[in-house]
């Protein structure tokens, strides 16, 4: 269900080898997501003056998407639809959220819109312009992905939002480190420098186990209330209420403080123990 991408391979049977051999692929962009049982119908077509065979993809019934390119050639689009695979693979395996899965299939959706451009329609020549657009948006896809990335762009969100919502509850000395290792994490994000990411990872991840008590507790908050919200439960919301009044008492240096958390800790013990919903982009096809 909700497939937005339809990626078809054709193979051809090497008795030699006794083994299938990849002849052609293509990616379809279908614009929208659709539910299952969509039926994609696929046609070849051998034009015997110019010794080529064409592939033409069209959803039976949406024939307005529709796709049709010649078998590789082994150029550069043959290259990049063969990463876009490698990344799509990458990160089905990193347990994206939806909302994740969602923001890279749009950009996989713009790298395949700019590689079906690169091959002149009339000459079958490769643009040297569109040639140069599709691979700046995979790299663009592929840096967006990388798990140092991720992981450098989350312990940023994270120090951020700690900052935000405890600042109180650091100490000055941590505070200052903290807003350090965000510049660090931030700058090294912008120039893509994997090295650096890995660095300030690290003396964050450090930074975050000197945490006083108190920050310690909002982040197991968090991470139940983002369970609970990714499950679409109202627990989401009430936990997010009852931590406020919890950050409001310590703040306060309120004794309120430790019933607001005694009140918590059953709902953040349930959800803490549950797995957080993860996606996948889906491209296969069923044959009907």
């Amino acid at each position: 269900d909700n497939q937005r991408l339809v990626h078809l391979q054709f193979f051809n049977w090497d008795s030699v080898h006794q083994t299938e051999e990849v002849v052609g692929d293509m990616w379809m962009d279908l614009g929208q997501a659709y539910p299952r049982g969509t039926e994609v119908l696929v046609t070849l077509d051998l034009d015997e003056q110019n010794n080529d065979l064409q592939i033409t993809a069209v959803l039976k019934n949406d024939p307005s998407v529709r796709i049709s390119s010649n078998f590789s050639r082994g150029g550069s689009d043959e290259s990049i639809n063969q990463s876009v695979v490698q990344v799509i693979e990458s990160v089905n395996s990193q347990g994206f959220t939806q909302g994740g899965i969602n923001q890279v299939t749009e950009q996989v959706r713009t790298v395949i819109q700019a590689t079906q451009h690169i091959r002149d329609p009339e000459t079958g020549q490769e643009r040297v312009d569109k040639r140069d657009a599709a691979q700046n948006a995979l790299d663009k896809l592929s840096t967006s992905v990388s798990e140092d990335r991720v992981d450098a762009e989350g312990m940023a969100d994270e120090f951020e939002l700690l900052l935000d919502l405890c600042e109180f509850a650091i100490p000055s000395e941590q505070k200052r480190r903290m807003r350090d290792l965000l510049t660090k994490l931030r700058s090294a994000i912008d120039r893509n420098d994997a090295e650096a990411m890995k660095e300030a990872l690290t003396q964050a991840r450090y930074e975050m186990e000197q945490f006083p008590q108190a920050v310690r507790i909002v982040q197991i908050c968090r991470m139940a209330i983002q369970q609970a919200h990714a499950n679409g439960s109202p627990d989401a919301r009430i936990m997010l209420e009852k931590m406020g009044q919890m950050l409001d008492a310590i703040k306060n240096e309120s004794p309120m403080a430790d019933r607001h958390w005694q009140d918590l800790q059953p709902m953040v013990r349930r959800w803490i123990a549950q797995d957080v919903p993860t996606a996948a982009i889906a491209t296969g096809l069923v044959q009907v």
